[in-house]
């Protein structure tokens, strides 16, 4: 029996993957169908581009014939048979096929950027999801060990029922809190599957996960926190300015908004070109050969055609004046995405900022509270004390301990989020852009 538990216990376990915040990223990225689809978008704009080059050379065909004398339809007596080949040079057409290759060009530089967007979307996702799993674990620790010793503690209670040390009213209370106990651990496991299920969806595997236990917090590296020296009015203006500065010049959707910005230029160059003349050069050099005669005889063509459009004149107008219109839309639209990107670098850079601050007076608060509950267990096991002020130093205790995980974590999302909002990958590049010594 112990050997086939033992088993089901290897089983279960081998199943199970273990992952860092680095190893769910990885995996994540290699999964994520959002990922491979944007991978075959750019492979897509990639050769587009590549065709609309090619549009720029002339083409030439091999062209050949034969012709076979039926006296039921035609008076010529002879076979025919001809071949040769056909170049064409499109000289000018309005400016269509070169504005066509710089459009195509942009649009593989919208590509990678989308491609790279998803790709910060995705680590921002997982990023924030993995650190729910794990606040969710500490929660829960909490709450497992604070049943554990509200069971002592209704023991302890019972006893001095027993002895009528204390009221039914009073041990009806501690009971109480137990109870109450039970359901926030409940809860709190609930939480943790719900976070764990998302964080699991998200990264596309068909295995179980854990979290590994090496990436739970307990306390947070220095370079997480924003120091003192950084709360003046100045430093704060400085470095918010920077980043916003540092945002808008690297931010995908910024840059994208750009590329449109030509694309659209581009457009309406193109819709102007629909009013010039285009002209086109082809050569065609052919050899052909009759029944009656012993060898091919050659003949060579070399012909300039200029076309002048006419008509729909309305149609050409028109199609000017949307792509005009096209262009200034997109023009302010550019203004709008600036104005919320520094809006969401300022909220949360400050977030990240008071949860950083309020970090230091919550472990303080946490280490007071811990101490007071310590003092006060120990009147309440000499009888000095009563149930109730024992249960009230285990409330400021352990609201304590959770406002205190919180906001760790909270420092973790924010600091992910401005990653996300800055387009940047790793914590070193951030860290250096929070820095403040140079203030």
């Amino acid at each position: 029996m112990r050997f086939g538990l033992l088993i089901l216990i290897i089983c279960l376990h081998l199943n199970m993957l273990a992952l860092s915040l680095e190893e769910a990223i990885e995996i994540g990225l290699k999964n994520s169908p959002v990922i491979l689809s944007a991978k075959e978008a750019l492979n897509q704009a990639k050769f587009d581009y590549l065709q609309a080059n090619f549009d720029l050379f002339p083409t030439a065909n091999i062209i050949g014939g034969y012709s076979l004398y039926d006296p039921e339809l035609s008076n010529t007596a002879n076979n025919n048979i001809s071949y040769g080949v056909q170049a064409n040079l499109p000289l000018f057409v309005g400016g269509r096929n070169w504005q066509n290759s710089r459009v195509k060009k942009n649009n593989y530089l919208i590509a990678e950027n989308d491609f790279q967007s998803k790709k910060m979307t995705l680590i921002n996702d997982i990023e924030n999801k993995f650190y729910n799993v794990q606040e969710a674990i500490l929660a829960k620790q909490i709450a497992e060990a604070d049943f554990e010793n509200a069971t002592i503690y209704e023991e302890i209670a019972q006893v001095r029922l027993d002895f009528n040390t204390i009221s039914q009213a009073e041990f009806y209370r501690v009971k109480s809190d137990t109870q109450q106990k039970m359901v926030r651990v409940i809860t709190n496991q609930t939480s943790y599957l719900n976070y764990l299920q998302d964080l699991k969806s998200l990264l596309n595997v068909s295995k179980d996960i854990e979290i590994d236990s090496d990436d739970l917090l307990m306390d947070l590296p220095n370079d997480l926190f924003a120091t003192k020296d950084i709360y003046t009015f100045d430093n704060i203006e400085k470095l918010l300015t920077e980043l916003v500065q540092y945002g808008i010049d690297n931010n995908l959707n910024i840059q994208n908004n750009r590329l449109s910005l030509e694309n659209l230029k581009k457009n309406v160059t193109t819709a102007m070109g629909n009013f010039f003349p285009s002209f086109n050069l082809s050569y065609r050099k052919e050899w052909q050969k009759f029944d009656f005669q012993d060898e091919f005889k050659d003949s060579s063509t070399l012909t300039l055609n200029a076309s002048i459009p006419i008509f729909p004149i309305g149609n050409n107008t028109a199609n000017y004046l949307k792509n005009k219109s096209n262009y200034k839309r997109v023009e302010y639209d550019q203004d709008t995405i600036e104005n919320n990107l520094n809006l969401n670098i300022r909220s949360a850079t400050l977030a990240w900022m008071s949860a950083s601050q309020s970090t230091v007076f919550l472990k303080w608060s946490l280490e007071y509270s811990e101490n007071f509950y310590q003092q006060t267990l120990e009147k309440y096991r000499r009888g000095v004390i009563s149930s109730m002020e024992l249960l009230d130093s285990i409330l400021i205790y352990s609201n304590s301990r959770y406002q205190y995980i919180n906001m760790k974590y909270n420092i973790l999302r924010n600091k992910a989020n401005l990653k996300y909002l800055l387009n940047i990958e790793t914590d070193e590049q951030l860290n250096q852009l929070l820095s403040v010594k140079s203030y």
